[in-house]
């Protein structure tokens, strides 16, 4: 969290900025439902990865999804 902007680097607050810029386009392109699921996350990494792993899923849930479809 950052409590003081005015102290931050050149680069930090460039990172600052793309992370609130990546943030803001991951939660508005959500449908409320998916928001509801990401609303806790605070980082525009932490929402991505959880979405990598709602949507591909871990090697058990792949071999489920393939034995569904057989």
């Amino acid at each position: 969290m950052v409590l003081r902007k005015k102290i931050l680097t050149y680069v930090q607050k460039k990172n600052y900025r793309k992370h609130h810029r990546v943030h803001g386009i991951l939660v508005e392109v959500l449908p409320h439902s998916k928001y509801t699921k990401i609303v806790d996350r605070s980082t525009a990494k932490s929402i991505f990865e959880s979405f990598c792993s709602t949507y591909e899923g871990n090697h058990q849930v792949k071999e489920a999804k393939a034995i569904l479809l057989v």
